[in-house]
């Protein structure tokens, strides 16, 4: 009984970190056009999901500044859709 109890909860933690990671995976898509909620430059979507040893997602944007090529990561919740 206890091995099946083990088992099930295996499953129900691997199906909700499969449902999470689907969920994170269509917030943001590479390629789309993304700004900081506070303003600034336009940016695209270079990265998105969990960084490996990280709890939370983040997007990894690029942008230019002249003809500087910039690149940062940002937490999904501080930027926007445009």
């Amino acid at each position: 009984m206890h091995r099946r109890a083990c088992c099930d909860l295996r499953c129900t933690m691997r199906t909700s970190f499969n449902r999470w990671r689907l969920m994170v995976a269509e917030e943001f898509k590479v390629g789309e056009v993304v700004q900081l909620k506070s303003g600034g430059p336009e940016m695209t979507v270079s990265w998105y999901g969990v960084p490996m040893g990280a709890q939370e997602p983040s997007v990894v944007c690029i942008w230019f500044n002249g003809p500087t090529k910039l690149k940062d990561s940002f937490p999904p919740g501080t930027l926007t859709k445009l």
